[in-house]
């Protein structure tokens, strides 16, 4: 039952023929066994009010009175039991090598399901708060996300280092093989010196002629203003150091 971090075949209401489920999450044990011992302990307090009481029940006639409480009581404490372990069932978590499904059940009939697909996964970070989830090793695993939902929350998750590991490995294999991720209508490109410099060539040498022939129309000008300064010359006669 709490063996979930395992490759598994699991099936789930919309889940996609090509898509494979990685990981099955629920909550940690401890956070189960931590309820029902607290409700069992609650079950034995009508048997201190009778151990504590006994005389004063017997001498007032009350047992009818006292036994319908009892009953009443326990029952209270029989469908808190069962209340906790439907709550306990219901909500999960499956990652999938395309997506992060989260089903929170907040009571009999309020369902919430929401997912954040793995292009969308910017970055996991894992929260240990306390020393009983120090110990046993359970915690916070939040996913932030490029999605409408900033913060996806994976809750009281056993071994949420190893799930942060899973989902960042689905993320780099998705991005091997489907090329950068997209994060709403914007993609990271990778810097590359070789195509940068490539880019940068071609531009100067498209540049090139156009400076070349800039550098040969001034020479001819200048070529011209030097042969019509000898013309004037030889035409007047003047000495050449002479100004005209």
């Amino acid at each position: 039952m709490f063996n979930f971090l395992k490759n598994t075949s699991y099936t789930f209401e919309g889940k996609k023929e090509q898509e494979t489920v990685v990981l099955f999450l629920h909550r940690h044990w401890f956070t189960l066994a931590s309820k029902v011992s607290i409700l069992l302990i609650m079950s034995l307090f009508p048997i201190l009010v009778l151990l504590v009481l006994g005389q004063v029940i017997l001498a007032n006639n009350l047992i009818p009175l006292f036994t319908f409480l009892w009953a009443a009581y326990i029952m209270s404490i029989w469908f808190y039991l069962f209340y906790t372990l439907t709550m306990y069932t219901l909500d999960y978590w499956i990652i999938t090598n395309e997506r992060v499904v989260n089903n929170i059940q907040s009571g009999f009939f309020n369902r919430r399901i929401s997912e954040v697909s793995i292009h969308m996964v910017q970055d996991v970070s894992v929260k240990l708060v306390g020393m009983i989830p120090t110990m046993l090793n359970f915690g916070l695993v939040e996913i932030q996300t490029a999605a409408e939902i900033a913060h996806f929350k994976l809750e009281q998750v056993p071994m949420p280092q190893v799930v942060k590991d899973k989902i960042m490995e689905i993320v780099e294999k998705t991005e091997d093989e489907q090329g950068q991720r997209m994060y709403g209508l914007t993609r990271r490109h990778k810097f590359s010196p070789e195509k940068y410099n490539e880019a940068e060539s071609n531009r100067a040498i498209e540049n090139t002629p156009s400076i070349l022939n800039e550098e040969d129309t001034r020479e001819t000008n200048i070529e011209r203003q030097i042969e019509d300064r000898e013309i004037k010359i030889k035409e007047n006669n003047v000495p050449p150091n002479l100004p005209i």
